[in-house]
């Protein structure tokens, strides 16, 4: 079973070699983004979602939630540093995500971000294609179709990176583009590190709210073959934004997110069966519970599910960094967090593999790890 387990892992790690050896083509999918889309009186079909219809997005009326926030600064301390991870464990268990604020994020460093994300997004589509996303690929552009779907299409372009443990940013972005994106990709590529940074210190505020040492949930996430995510997502206007969604409702497969915000609201939770928006906050990262860390606690910390609207007035820009663990990491929960009242939901297994599961058998939605775990039970 180990052997049989390493190969499927190695295989994983080969594709993405393959992958990384050379630009991604453009492919002969059909352009999403076009000029001529935005000029047509309604959207086409593959982006209406009868979600959008059923729950009336058209029709919302927007409320607020109130986002617990963690200080990282006051975790440092030793006098502050349970009460900060009390928060965070109670808004995990809750409602899945919470702000951490004092990150020690250079401020200039994610404007630029902002900047170099708005600045390939700007660019003809035919140049964005040259660093497209291939389908089983988690790393690219993607304009909205991504090979995999045909229908419920997100009102959406994304740019993928993956900063190890080969990096494909200067492949990307310098080979596929042009020298002229090398600051880009020294830019991505130290906010990547950064967001490696502060996802470790958050396992640790994770950790010690269940009553765990520091590092138990930490030491899944330090292999050097950590395989985080930044995602750079661009809403365009949508000249009929209560028929499809930026992001339709989703928990993510990760196990955190860390996302940073322009100033356009668009980021929204379920809690309590109702849909509130997160109101952007500059300086903070929203941090989101994915499946994988909800595995990992069996079940204590609870996956978010939320979604991102669009809007007819103007654009948005987020950055979503992926935080996941080594292909090959084993996941299976503390001893502490399995007993009697609290059994075994699910049985151990690897990033990898869930991932493969993620990107090629199934369409992430709310219920990811249900879905999985079926999977898994067919497949013995």
């Amino acid at each position: 079973m180990a052997d049989s387990a390493h190969s499927f892992n190695s295989s994983i790690l080969s594709m993405e070699a393959a992958a990384l050896s050379t630009p991604h083509p453009p492919t002969s999918a059909t352009a999403v983004f076009e000029p001529s889309l935005f000029s047509a009186s309604s959207i086409p079909a593959a982006f209406v979602w009868s979600d959008a219809i059923q729950q009336n997005i058209a029709t919302h009326q927007e409320q607020f939630i109130e986002v617990p926030t963690v200080d990282l600064a006051l975790f440092r301390e030793p006098s502050s540093s349970q009460r900060v991870a009390k928060i965070a464990a109670d808004a995990s268990a809750e409602t899945g995500f919470f702000h951490v604020v004092n990150h020690g994020v250079d401020q200039t460093l994610i404007e630029k971000v902002h900047g170099h994300s708005q600045k390939f997004f700007e660019l003809d589509l035919s140049t964005k294609q040259k660093a497209c996303r291939l389908p089983g690929e988690s790393f690219g552009y993607a304009s909205s179709f991504t090979g995999r779907f045909s229908s419920r299409l997100p009102w959406k372009e994304t740019m993928s990176v993956q900063p190890s443990p080969v990096s494909n940013i200067p492949l990307l972005l310098e080979k596929a583009l042009g020298d002229e994106h090398k600051e880009s990709s020294e830019v991505f590529t130290e906010y990547s590190r950064e967001m490696m940074r502060v996802g470790l210190e958050v396992m640790e505020v994770l950790g010690m709210g269940l009553g765990l040492d520091r590092r138990s949930l930490r030491r899944y996430f330090e292999q050097p073959d950590n395989s985080s995510i930044l995602r750079l997502n661009y809403y365009p206007p949508c000249q009929q934004p209560g028929l499809t969604f930026g992001t339709g409702p989703h928990t993510d497969p990760t196990a955190l997110t860390l996302l940073h915000q322009d100033n356009v609201s668009g980021l929204q939770v379920l809690h309590k069966g109702t849909w509130l928006t997160v109101s952007p906050r500059y300086d903070a990262f929203v941090v989101n519970i994915g499946d994988t860390l909800m595995a990992l606690t069996n079940h204590r910390y609870k996956s978010c599910i939320h979604r991102a609207l669009v809007n007819n007035r103007q654009p948005r820009l987020s950055m979503a960094f992926f935080f996941n663990p080594g292909f090959d990491t084993t996941l299976s929960p503390p001893e502490q967090l399995v007993d009697e009242a609290n059994p075994r939901v699910l049985p151990d297994f690897t990033w990898a593999k869930f991932l493969f599961f993620t990107q090629s058998v199934h369409r992430s939605g709310v219920n990811n790890l249900n879905s999985f775990n079926s999977w898994l039970a067919a497949q013995s």
